[in-house]
């Protein structure tokens, strides 16, 4: 399982707190944890890449190999490999505490796929983006939603 702790953007937090308690940073958060489950459902476009070209080797070993070659054979692997899309179905926003919320998916492979020194070299070389990258590269983004927030509850309270 990886997930992501949605606190906030420091200077829109502590800007939030002086306007009206937790509503604001706990709206604030809610929307930055909806923005980042969409960004972290989008698939890479399809491509193949093969072991070889990311490990050095087609096989890590005979008994894997074997493996495979067995299981392909008797029609439990299926090549190519095809989406299914339940990777996209298990991110998901929780509450955690008053004000915050984690972003987090429990799929067996998570870590492989996009987790912060965990993902699997193949997959990087596919075009998944690791959590971390994909905050990095959408930061502008957070911030403006963040802000967005902050404005918006100015203009609630009349400041």
């Amino acid at each position: 399982m990886i997930g992501i702790e949605t606190e906030g953007i420091p200077e829109v937090r502590e800007k939030l707190k002086r306007l009206a308690g937790t509503q604001p940073m706990r709206e604030m958060n809610e929307e930055v944890a909806t923005f980042l489950v969409a960004e972290l459902q989008k698939y890479p476009p399809m491509k193949y890449v093969s072991r070889k070209s990311a490990f050095g080797q087609t096989f890590q070993s005979d008994r894997q190999r074997r493996w495979f070659f067995a299981n392909l054979n008797d029609g439990s692997l299926k090549i190519p490999y095809g989406r299914s899309g339940k990777y996209r179905q298990n991110w998901e926003k929780m509450p955690f505490g008053a004000t915050n919320y984690i972003v987090t998916n429990d799929h067996p492979a998570a870590q492989y796929i996009q987790g912060d020194g965990t993902q699997s070299r193949q997959l990087k070389k596919v075009g998944w983006k690791s959590i971390g990258e994909v905050v990095r590269r959408r930061s502008d983004r957070i911030r403006q939603i963040a802000n967005g927030v902050y404005y918006r509850w100015i203009r609630k309270l009349g400041l």
